[in-house]
């Protein structure tokens, strides 16, 4: 191979190389529930295991959120309840043989409620469960329903929201573009959903639950949000001006490969 087509063969591979770099896709948002655990310092930390398979531990604190979050598979909006176990389980007794494990479930605010639904006050609840119980078993320990997808995706908790499930909001769309069914009719555990009033302050029943008013948003109605759907997708890609310049850089880059090699035939 002479010098000329080993220099045209360096040119192409770093122009594709450019080009395959560092084009970015633009994240969707999604408005899904999402699963948390509380860590030793008492800060929420996104599950990476589902909730049938994960088995909390004695003194764990575990929760829900209702939320828009960027991606699919992470979260930046964790419960806003508080997740110190000792604060959720004051006044419960431990019991021998047993687990008590923190319960948080939180519906989120207004502005990321769907269209003509308002969220409920946040549920926290004081949980007794057997050893090796898990999570998804905590739903049923605190009289609380679920909906679910037919691949097992939390769509709902306590019928809230009432149809969706997982919306993918496109960064630059905020009208419904289509709606659509859930996956499966309404999975449930075995108690129905309870009417909730929100009281002024965390009390506490015989069973240990807390209900917190939710103060921290205020109350206009809610806006339509995009396209729900079952299963989270990927937004198109977009070009960026950082494409633009790379490849000018490679036109740059053939022009003086050219020229030198006209220099070494000359």
């Amino acid at each position: 191979m002479t010098n000329r087509w080993r220099l045209a063969l360096i040119a192409l591979l770093v122009s594709i190389t450019c080009m395959s770099v560092i084009t970015p896709a633009q994240a969707s948002s999604f408005r899904y529930w999402s699963f948390w655990h509380a860590n030793a310092a008492e800060q929420w930390t996104f599950a990476n295991e589902g909730a049938g398979t994960y088995r909390p531990t004695d003194g764990s604190v575990q929760g829900w959120r209702f939320s828009i979050s960027q991606g699919a598979t992470s979260s930046n909006t964790p419960p806003r309840a508080t997740a110190g176990f000792l604060s959720i389980c004051q006044g419960v007794p431990a019991q021998v043989g047993k687990n008590r494990v923190g319960f948080v479930i939180d519906y989120g605010t207004t502005a990321d409620a769907p269209t003509g639904e308002q969220p409920p006050a946040i549920d926290q609840f004081c949980l007794v469960t057997a050893p090796g119980s898990r999570a998804l078993s905590l739903f049923n320990a605190a009289n609380a329903t679920y909906r679910a997808s037919s691949i097992g995706f939390i769509c709902g908790i306590n019928g809230y929201p009432k149809n969706e499930c997982g919306v993918n909001i496109s960064p630059t769309q905020a009208e419904p573009a289509q709606r659509v069914n859930p996956a499966v009719d309404p999975t449930t555990s075995s108690a129905q959903p309870q009417s909730r009033r929100p009281t002024a302050a965390p009390t506490i029943g015989p069973a240990g639950r807390q209900t917190k008013k939710d103060q921290s948003a205020p109350k206009p109605a809610p806006q339509p949000r995009s396209t729900p759907v079952s299963v989270a997708r990927s937004a198109p890609s977009t070009t960026s001006p950082v494409k633009t310049v790379a490849v000018l850089l490679v036109v740059f880059a053939i022009g003086g490969s050219a020229v030198l090699i006209r220099r070494r035939n000359a």
